[in-house]
């Protein structure tokens, strides 16, 4: 596929050495009017996913010098297409809209072929904002640079945890509908998710604290589901376990809370 943003489409291919180039057939509309031209879309946040990826790499690297709240820093380049991309999202794919709660599960199985990418876009959307907005990103760059006001790193770490709230009701809901994500990428998700999670757990509010025990189980329950048939995530279940085991979340557990055992 194309990685150009501003225009999604299937990209041409060589068909094989002294072959001209064939034309790929156009992006799918869509099987549903309620989902139509949805996988335009996935597309298109799937070019800004990769984008948000070589900002993780180069934050570790050190390539990226200027702190986050600069006007022309790297995390600004990726917030301002993220806000391009939202507010040209239509109306009509929208979480509201489509009312997907509201949907029994025979009727998304019966489309699941424009449920999953949906599904995709909103995941992909909310997980972006969970990595531009992680506290362990920028715990990375706290001793390389002045760390900026307790205004700005509450406001991100708000962020953080709002937006992994979501990527894990996400799950949840496709979970009740029947959707088997098999995926790698929402393994991803929502191991970004459940380290937010993890992050907020020993919050001094109980109900944060039930709340993202709920979260971090269903974050690590697919992920470890999804570890039984793809090996990828088998990686993903290991790192996710051993930050379990960092945060010491345990004597939380024992208090009534359980969270889940990763095989």
């Amino acid at each position: 596929m194309s990685d150009d943003i501003g225009a999604p489409r299937f990209s041409t291919v060589a068909a094989g050495q002294g072959y001209s180039l064939v034309p790929c057939p156009p992006l799918p509309q869509g099987s549903s009017t309620v989902l139509r031209y949805i996988w335009a879309h996935t597309v298109k946040i799937c070019s800004l996913w990769g984008d948000v990826k070589l900002y993780v790499s180069n934050s570790f690297e050190g390539v990226t010098s200027l702190p986050p709240w600069q006007p022309n820093s790297d995390y600004v380049g990726i917030c301002s297409p993220l806000m391009d991309l939202e507010t040209a999202h239509p109306t009509s794919l929208s979480y509201n809209t489509v009312s997907f709660p509201d949907r029994s599960p025979q009727e998304v199985q019966d489309n699941r072929v424009d449920w999953f990418p949906w599904l995709g876009v909103q995941v992909t959307y909310h997980a972006i904002h969970c990595v531009l907005n992680h506290p362990f990103l920028y715990s990375a760059m706290a001793s390389k640079q002045r760390l900026g006001s307790n205004t700005f790193w509450r406001a991100l770490s708000e962020r953080a945890l709002r937006h992994s709230t979501w990527v894990s009701r996400l799950i949840r809901m496709a979970v009740e509908k029947g959707l088997k994500l098999a995926d790698p990428f929402f393994a991803q998700a929502a191991a970004i998710a459940g380290s937010i999670q993890l992050y907020w757990i020993r919050a001094d509010d109980a109900g944060l604290r039930a709340s993202t025990l709920t979260n971090l189980h269903i974050c690590t329950t697919l992920i470890t589901d999804m570890s039984e048939h793809l090996p990828v995530c088998r990686s993903i279940v290991s790192h996710s376990s051993h930050h379990i085991h960092l945060s010491n979340a345990d004597p939380v557990a024992r208090q009534g809370e359980c969270l889940v055992r990763v095989r």
